[in-house]
């Protein structure tokens, strides 16, 4: 007895301080370089879910083609805007007659049951004339080569040392297939703020919004976690100020072990033991100009690996979401950033919509307001408003008054 019990303090002493390290390192995963580990993790949830809804083809979800990408000639299409036009929430290109939804939009939104859920195809039926609206991505890059996208980028910008803009990891290309699915009206600017590894700082990414507001930049997609600071904070409020829409995942439940009180924080206490415990503040996330978005699945519940707090504004679908892949592929990705990208999609399309109600020159109020107004409440709390849904918000667009009287 007494050698087990030896035995047993022994292995203590050896696995407490492994233990204290491995919650260390997943609470580093929330901010700064451990965005790439969240990456990597939601790309393993991924895998689980390679086989999708019972409706969507399941050959190898990931390398399946359905369409031929078109080729992009990049002197052809529109130019890049310069880099000294200040943004503004919608973009002065000449609208269109009708709303032009390509062949591979269709095939994203009939494959994802998030679509569904928010009912994009609805709202594309009552949607005539939006503006063409420029939509940033702040990611891992997106893939040029291989996907119909390549004819959706306006620019691409690298401000990290990695290879080129090109998307290795895969996540910024499944994030921007999203947003160009559900705003057929939208193009995007490239904007990889990630290296290849995933890693990305505050500092990049305070950057990538600046440059983003000035290339006149209506919506800003950010899929990511990192540090809070002063610059990421100003930033975003210079985005806001300046029209444009900043959207961003609410992120993935933080360790309530020793590693977060010794970071100086206070365990959240959960209300149910299926659920996650409220989150403390994620970042750019918890910047009150930002629309933070947490995921649902396709129960109606909040989906794995998503936060909930009382900073959350919005839920949207975040669960095995069906997007495009790099080399012109389809797969599935789990977490709030595929959420946050639902939002984006869905504020774009408003932004080639709205008009400016309280004369601001600016429509980024009037789309939020529309965005969380028309949210479905849930019974969960810590989801915000609820839901959103894309044709409550098109239509309460025609109706919206004043939202800041």
């Amino acid at each position: 007895m007494r050698q087990l019990a030896a035995l047993l303090a022994q292995a203590k002493r050896i696995l407490l301080p492994a233990g204290i390290a491995l919650r260390s390192i997943w609470l580093r995963c929330q901010t700064g370089r451990g965005f790439a580990i969240m990456v990597w993790a939601t790309c393993v949830l991924a895998a689980f879910h390679s086989t999708g809804p019972a409706s969507v083809p399941t050959a190898s979800p990931v390398t399946e083609r359905f369409f031929t990408p078109p080729v992009f000639d990049r002197a052809a299409g529109a130019a890049p805007l310069p880099a000294d036009q200040i943004g503004s929430s919608v973009s002065t290109a000449a609208p269109r007659d009708t709303l032009a939804v390509s062949d591979a939009d269709r095939e994203i939104v009939r494959g994802c049951w998030g679509a569904s859920l928010m009912q994009v195809t609805e709202a594309w039926q009552v949607t005539h004339s939006p503006d063409i609206v420029l939509v940033a991505v702040l990611d891992t890059g997106i893939d040029t080569d291989g996907t119909s996208l390549a004819a959706r980028i306006e620019d691409d910008v690298s401000l990290v040392n990695s290879s080129g803009i090109e998307d290795v990891l895969g996540h910024g290309t499944h994030v921007a297939g999203t947003i160009a699915a559900i705003a057929p009206n939208s193009r995007l600017l490239n904007v990889k703020v990630a290296d290849d590894r995933g890693f990305c700082e505050s500092t990049c990414v305070a950057e990538g919004i600046r440059l983003a507001t000035n290339r006149g930049a209506s919506v800003i997609n950010l899929s990511l976690e990192v540090d809070p600071s002063p610059e990421l904070e100003a930033a975003v409020a210079y985005a806001w100020e300046r029209g444009a829409v900043v959207v961003a995942a609410a992120g993935m439940p933080r360790s309530t072990g020793p590693a977060v009180r010794h970071a100086g924080g206070t365990p959240p206490v959960s209300d149910s033991p299926c659920r996650p415990a409220m989150s403390p503040p994620v970042y750019p996330a918890f910047y009150a100009n930002v629309i933070a978005v947490t995921g649902i699945g396709e129960t109606g519940d909040l989906a794995p690996v998503s936060n909930r707090a009382p900073w959350v504004d919005v839920a949207a679908p975040g669960a095995c979401t069906f997007s495009a892949t790099p080399g012109g592929g389809y797969g599935y990705l789990t977490g709030t950033s595929t959420a946050a990208a639902h939002v984006s999609g869905l504020a774009a399309l408003l932004c080639g919509l709205a008009e400016d109600r309280n004369g601001n020159g600016m429509v980024n109020d009037e789309v939020r307001f529309a965005i969380e107004s028309t949210a479905i409440p849930m019974e969960l709390e810590g989801t915000g408003s609820g839901i959103v849904n894309v044709l409550a918000a098109v239509n309460s667009l025609s109706t919206q008054v004043n939202p800041l009287a």
